[in-house]
């Protein structure tokens, strides 16, 4: 008898335990090799400090025979290696700290939106996309509020984009604080903001596009001029 097909969501949850477990991997070889590293720059240290005392023994006591020219040339050469192999050993862990912060910064602008610190369009419609896949299999609703400020182009010419930008960021931190979590909030680009409540109906949906309205009903700061703003939700 043929065997049928796993459900999508069990091959999802699959995929997702397969990548968090690979993150994991990831993770525990970055802290072991940042914990092995001083211990094999110490051993080097050491051995290096070693073959130096060797090496000016010989000098100090003289070479007996052709046997002693030859270990001592052979020390050197085992000298010379263990220095490069140290210098090696921290020039890789520098390199390797500054790949791992500029792989951090490139995640986080690939994410985020530069001048809010919000999700930008590509990520936030990845976790639309998520919830809307947990959404569904679950049999929960979800609430997505699309929000336009009000007159922000008038504002912007009027004040210039300095002062446009920073009434940006200062409507995005309003926003945060009604958001459930960090990554409920995005900005899909312009005056264009997004808020999603998993799991939600239509009763929590219209009390969050409340709070929104009203989050700006006070004025907007910017420039120590007050800026009255609304939103279309």
């Amino acid at each position: 008898m043929a065997a049928s097909a796993p459900p999508n969501g069990l091959l999802r949850q699959a995929a997702e335990r397969v990548q968090a477990l690979e993150g994991l991997e990831e993770v525990l070889f970055s802290r072991l090799l940042a914990a092995k590293r001083p211990v094999v720059i110490a051993v080097l240290a050491a051995l290096f400090l070693v073959l130096l005392g060797v090496q000016l023994w010989f000098i100090v006591t003289g070479f007996d025979d052709a046997l002693d020219i030859l270990l001592w040339f052979t020390l050197t050469a085992i000298l010379a290696l263990s220095f490069s192999l140290a210098m090696a050993w921290r020039w890789s862990g520098a390199l390797y700290r500054r790949l791992e912060n500029l792989e951090g910064s490139l995640k986080q602008r690939a994410r985020y939106d530069g001048l809010t610190g919000l999700p930008n369009r590509a990520y936030f419609m990845k976790r639309l996309s998520t919830a809307l896949g947990l959404a569904h299999e679950r049999g929960d609703g979800l609430a997505l509020l699309l929000i336009d400020l009000d007159n922000f182009l008038i504002v912007n010419g009027a004040l210039g984009h300095e002062a446009g930008d920073a009434l940006l960021k200062a409507v995005g931190e309003r926003f945060a604080e009604l958001a459930p979590d960090a990554n409920a909030l995005g900005r899909l680009g312009g005056d264009e903001y997004a808020i999603l409540l998993a799991p939600a109906g239509a009763a929590e949906a219209e009390v969050l596009a409340q709070q929104v309205i009203q989050a700006l009903v006070r004025p907007v700061v910017v420039l120590d001029q007050p800026i009255y703003l609304g939103a279309s939700v």
